[in-house]
């Protein structure tokens, strides 16, 4: 049986398989979208099957030439960011019928299966599969990811913590067998992470552990940094022709925070970049257009404060770290929003000596870490593996503050906070 890793991202998707002529994990690079990445979009027309990836994505970033009961119509059949959106039971409500969280992430997953196999020769059907998730992720959420897996065709699912399975990734395709200590600074679209991925080598054997609390934001990634931006073109609109962005007074329009994303990445490469934008259409009024110059500093002052909700959390980590008098040889930097400058810049501040160090493959090295697991399992623990369910390092509690369950090593539960009183 075939099998592949998978990063479920927020806003985009990526996957990696061992290629079987290299004998190596390798990231795939999808057909239909010319990259590594697929979009986590999934359009729901009045008629047909429901579409997923990369045209409902182009069709999002191009509703400025629609009329406003177009634009409304494509908005309101449009999934994206699932993953930060899921709750208990969710489901979402078409003209045809409902469809639950766990089936619209499945969709998600089979196109991935789907292209995979298109883009890759592989000689038997895909039906193993390796998917990461966020390290402090809900046991439903868990459940969740199981059970659309399930449904997208894969008959046998592995979980692997994202901050894991990056560091599997890095050392494994960086030849970095001597670390013993990694920190692991994940910042994506809807989420942030931020892990220390201890690393023991035995003989043939190499354990993954995170001995210490992790720290993460589940509201906190480059979304908001899009909405950063929004709001700038909204207090802009509404200056110079007193309307808002949206043609609809308190919605947010998703074509136009999508060029703000376009923006963003674009002043992640340049000193500065001058926006042109032509506005929604109104009824009975002329086409609007803003313009706008923002230089690199002028974006990072706007950014400062999300950024930096991302630093107090890796410097609580690190203070953890040191206390524990733990190695840390680098940290490395993964999800797509880590590249923007002022997150390397920021980090190196309070990791003084401990180098930053970015995958080469920011945005699929936890799929391709995926894959690395897949293929040295049996030579790979990590402390919530089954097979070390014997050792005092993966025993579980359950908070007696939220009831949620975790491990009895850690000092904190690691979703409320709160102390954990069998920690010894």
């Amino acid at each position: 049986m075939s099998a592949i890793g998978i990063d479920f991202g927020t806003s985009f998707c990526s996957a990696s398989w061992v290629n079987p002529q290299s004998g190596r994990p390798e990231v795939i690079m999808f057909h239909e979208t010319g990259t590594t990445k697929i979009p986590s979009v999934v359009f729901f027309p009045e008629k047909g099957d429901p579409i997923v990836g990369q045209g409902p994505f182009l069709q999002l970033e191009n509703l400025g030439g629609l009329r406003d009961d177009q634009r409304q119509m494509v908005l309101q059949a449009t999934v994206q960011s699932i993953k930060r959106k899921m709750k208990r039971g969710g489901c979402y409500r078409t003209a045809l019928r409902d469809y639950s969280h766990a089936e619209i992430v499945g969709m998600i997953l089979k196109k991935i299966r789907t292209e995979a196999e298109r883009s890759c020769v592989f000689t038997e059907p895909i039906t193993e599969l390796v998917l990461t998730h966020p390290v402090m992720f809900e046991e439903w959420k868990k459940e969740l990811l199981k059970d659309a897996s399930m449904q997208a065709g894969f008959n046998k699912v592995t979980l692997l913590e994202e901050p894991v399975s990056a560091a599997i990734g890095y050392i494994g395709s960086n030849n970095q067998a001597n670390t013993k200590g990694v920190m692991v600074y994940d910042m994506g679209a809807g989420t942030f992470d931020v892990a220390y991925v201890q690393i023991e080598h035995t003989g043939r054997n190499t354990e993954y552990h995170i001995p210490v609390q992790p720290r993460g934001d589940a509201l906190c990634g480059g979304d908001d940094i899009d909405m950063v931006l929004y709001q700038e073109w909204e207090q802009m609109a509404r200056s110079q022709y007193g309307r808002p962005l949206s043609s609809h007074d308190g919605e947010v329009d998703l074509g136009f925070l999508y060029r703000c994303r376009k923006g963003k990445e674009l002043l992640s490469d340049m000193p500065q970049y001058m926006f042109n934008e032509l506005l929604p259409p109104l009824p009975g009024k002329p086409l609007q257009r803003l313009q706008m110059n923002i230089t690199r500093q002028e974006f990072n002052d706007k950014i400062a404060k999300v950024i930096d909700r991302t630093i107090n959390k890796t410097q609580e980590l690190l203070d953890d770290i040191s206390a524990q008098n733990l190695p840390l040889d680098y940290a490395i930097l993964i999800g797509g929003s880590s590249r923007i400058p002022l997150v390397a810049e920021r980090l190196q501040q309070i990791l003084g000596e401990v180098p930053v160090r970015t995958t080469g493959t920011v945005d699929a090295a936890v799929a391709l870490g995926a894959s690395y697991y897949s293929l040295a399992k049996e030579h790979v623990y990590r402390c919530s593996n089954e097979n070390k369910s014997n050792n005092a390092d993966t025993e579980e509690c359950f908070c007696i503050y939220c009831g949620k369950k975790y491990k009895k090593l850690f000092r904190y539960c690691m979703y409320c906070g709160k102390p954990n009183y069998l920690f010894k």
